[in-house]
């Protein structure tokens, strides 16, 4: 589902949601569709996933959250929605992004059998 809230295709989220699968469900950096609609600037996934209940603080792997990816990508339009929506910029540390990195890279190595 973030793959498709990155893309802005408000149909497939809806779809997946409508089928069972979590508002809050993250992919392998920890990011929930939130984070990931906003870090594309895609308003209108980023209102569904409001109007569901997304939690538009979730913070991913690297400790940062939907609001500071928007801002981060210059989307202006999905930021101005998120603070209207109680979103707050979270930006995660040095050390929690080195962590974050290692951790993936350790589990991409693993799935490969390295």
């Amino acid at each position: 589902m973030t793959y498709a809230a990155a893309d802005g295709d408000i149909r497939a989220v809806r779809e997946y949601l409508d089928n069972g699968v979590s508002v809050e469900a993250v992919n392998y950096e920890g990011s929930t569709a939130a984070f990931t609609a906003a870090a594309a600037g895609s308003k209108p996934v980023l209102e569904l996933l409001a109007a569901r209940r997304a939690n538009l603080n979730a913070i991913n792997s690297y400790g940062d959250s939907p609001l500071a990816a928007a801002i981060g990508n210059k989307h202006a339009e999905a930021a101005t929605f998120l603070r209207a929506h109680g979103a707050k910029v979270i930006e995660g540390t040095p050390e929690q992004r080195q962590a974050a990195s290692e951790t993936i890279v350790r589990r991409e190595m693993e799935r490969e059998g390295h």
